[in-house]
């Protein structure tokens, strides 16, 4: 028997995560690069969040998904991002 939801495995969840690896390396959350060569599981890996949680019902798909720090990505956990305080890094010009 096949699973219903494939979740993060399976080749349509490599597809999209190979498509934004493809497109930008910026982290949606905190606006800041991503760097190409950090160890697994480092706070700066390169990940790709589900803007609406898939706990929450959002579609595991390129709209519904954007690129992400590790670290960014666990901040922000299921919650929507009208409950996110900003994670941008403010800069002094």
């Amino acid at each position: 028997m096949v699973a219903k939801h494939q979740g993060r495995s399976g080749r349509p969840w490599a597809r999209i995560k190979a498509q934004w690896k493809a497109t930008t390396r910026i982290c949606y959350l905190c606006g800041t690069w991503i760097p190409e060569d950090v160890p697994p599981n480092d706070p700066l890996e390169y990940t790709v969040d589900h803007i609406d949680a898939r706990s929450r019902g959002g579609p595991p798909t390129m709209e519904n998904t954007a690129p992400a720090h590790r670290r960014c990505n666990s901040r922000k956990g299921t919650k929507p991002l009208s409950e996110l305080e900003l994670l941008k890094t403010s800069r002094a010009w």
